[in-house]
């Protein structure tokens, strides 16, 4: 893990940083959403979107605060990154949930650190399979990028399509 960086459990304290994280970090694949399917496409999709994610993280946070984690810095305690996931004993498999790293800090290895945590935390439990979602757009290839480093090699693509009627 980066010396630079602490991971502890996320409080219900950290959720307005986690919405700043979320806008900064997001807002380039929103955009794109938003250029590619039009303004009314995209707001009947996704109106609200950074306070609908920070609402999200709250519920999970409130609801299972032991699968929620920030990643912070350990000379300014400033928090950097966050994740959340779910544990599926049923079925043996870690779902990697909500989760993103500051924009100015991303491809530092945060998102790297961050993941191997959490596949760690499913080893643990027992758990055989871990599993996680992103886009296939540009503005996602980062994203992928950390995935791909942190372990994930098994795909399934999917298109979803939208039709105005």
């Amino acid at each position: 893990m980066d010396d630079r960086y602490r991971i502890r459990p996320a409080t219900e304290a950290d959720l307005d940083r986690i919405g700043e994280i979320v806008r900064q970090a997001w807002e380039p694949i929103f955009g794109l959403h938003e250029e590619n399917w039009g303004e009314e496409l995209f707001g009947a999709l996704y109106a609200n979107w950074p306070e609908n994610i920070k609402a999200s993280v709250g519920r999970h946070l409130a609801e299972h605060p032991e699968w929620a984690f920030v990643v912070e810095s350990r000379e300014t305690g400033e928090v950097a990154a966050f994740i959340t996931y779910l544990l599926d004993m049923k079925k043996g498999i870690g779902i990697v949930g909500l989760n993103a790293v500051e924009a100015g800090l991303q491809g530092q290895g945060i998102g790297t650190m961050m993941y191997n945590f959490v596949m760690d935390r499913f080893r643990k439990a027992g758990l055989k399979y871990a599993q996680v979602r992103t886009g296939l757009n540009d503005a996602q290839a980062g994203a992928r990028r950390a995935y791909e480093k942190a372990g994930f090699n098994i795909e399934r693509k999917e298109v979803i399509y939208y039709a105005y009627l």
